[in-house]
């Protein structure tokens, strides 16, 4: 089966060039995995500490203060700004990642990376993200409403503000949720398709919606089998850092002596790197699927061609 055969390929590429590691941990973290790692560590602010930090004139009857607004469009700006440059990286890290992998399993034509720019990599991330801030323009009325009433008016006090707001804002999650991995799975082929066959921003996303439809299977394989993979060591690389994180909190809470909390910390730093070991082998073992996958797609298209 193709998918057994990628299976063993990204597996032998991961085990073979450690050198790739690094490289994987970049993408994933500057793709929002840094955010997931600093959850596990710092917790979510409460209904009142929010309501602090905003402050108690932020919102009039009237709405939104002209200072509010001014305030939200500057972190929206910054926010932007973040994105893209966390796209910039990510691009750059697949430019060394993807394209150092392709040339080896494809038939026909070999990407070369100095013509493949990641100035092309990063159109097709941004262009593959209109989907997604459509959505977002959409659903952020109904989400901004859930919040701005379950602040005034809590729903259940003994529910944290995050599940209040997702429970209210189930339909629109879902949406934006659906809407980034279909879009993440078809930018992530569109790469790929455009360091193998040196393809333009717009064709190689055209041509990745035709690679889905010509390997539905392959494509839930691999999304099926990346996301275990990267959800396997993502678990524990959660789950370990935030208990070590709570056993310091309480060592410093209740008083220990500097040996003790110094303990903590080492082992904090322990378990933090050997999180970060774990989800660099498990991203570069799912970039490396990926690869094999349109790889071996694109090899048996270039087949029937010829036949």
């Amino acid at each position: 089966m193709r998918s057994t055969a990628a299976i063993r390929t990204a597996a032998r590429t991961t085990l073979a060039d450690p050198a790739l590691w690094p490289i994987a941990l970049a993408g994933f973290l500057v793709r929002g995995g840094i955010v997931l790692m600093l959850l596990s560590l710092v917790p979510f602010p409460s209904a009142v500490g929010l309501a602090n930090l905003v402050g108690p004139t932020a919102v009039t009857a009237a709405g939104p203060t002209t200072a509010t607004i001014v305030e939200i469009l500057a972190l929206a700006a910054i926010g932007i700004a973040v994105i893209v440059v966390a796209i910039v990286i990510g691009a750059a890290a697949e430019v060394e990642l993807v394209g150092g992998i392709l040339p080896g399993p494809l038939v026909g034509r070999r990407a070369d990376r100095s013509v493949v720019t990641t100035r092309r990599l990063v159109a097709i991330r941004l262009v593959s993200l209109v989907p997604v801030a459509i959505v977002l323009a959409v659903a952020a009325p109904s989400i901004g409403a859930t919040v701005y009433r379950e602040l005034l008016t809590p729903s259940d006090i003994a529910v944290s503000l995050v599940q209040r707001v997702a429970s209210g804002s189930v339909h629109q999650l879902v949406a934006i949720a659906a809407t980034w991995l279909a879009t993440e799975t078809l930018g992530g082929i569109a790469v790929r398709i455009a360091l193998a066959e040196d393809a333009p921003t717009l064709r190689s996303l055209g041509r990745s919606v035709a690679w889905v439809v010509r390997n539905p299977v392959g494509t839930l394989a691999a999304l099926g089998l990346g996301a275990a993979g990267l959800l396997a060591a993502l678990v524990p690389s959660l789950i370990a850092p935030a208990g070590a994180m709570t056993v310091l909190r309480d060592l410093v809470e209740s008083g220990a002596t500097a040996p003790f909390v110094a303990l903590a910390i080492v082992l904090l730093v322990a378990v933090w790197s050997i999180a970060l070991v774990l989800l660099a082998i498990a991203a570069t073992w799912r970039s490396c699927l990926w690869t094999a996958a349109v790889a071996g797609g694109l090899r048996d298209g270039a087949e029937r061609a010829v036949a």
